[in-house]
């Protein structure tokens, strides 16, 4: 079932790009669309994301924080 999530970054322009690069190369992860100057993610995914699978990948792209929206 597909899934349609938004994400928030937190850090400089650079590492919320490097985010989503990383995201956007996520297996499940089918579009992402950038708004806020790259700041707000919006993800359509095969299933949920959760914060588990998404700490260590986007630990290692530089960004200071992410939180998710409620839908």
């Amino acid at each position: 079932m597909d899934c349609c999530q938004t994400l928030l970054l937190y850090g400089t322009p650079a590492a919320r790009e490097n985010a989503r690069l990383l995201i956007e190369n996520l297996p499940q992860v089918r579009r992402v669309d950038a708004a806020q100057e790259g700041a707000a993610l919006r993800l359509l995914s095969a299933g949920p994301l959760t914060e588990e699978e998404l700490i260590p990948l986007l630990g290692e792209s530089g960004i200071s924080g992410f939180g998710f929206l409620p839908s």
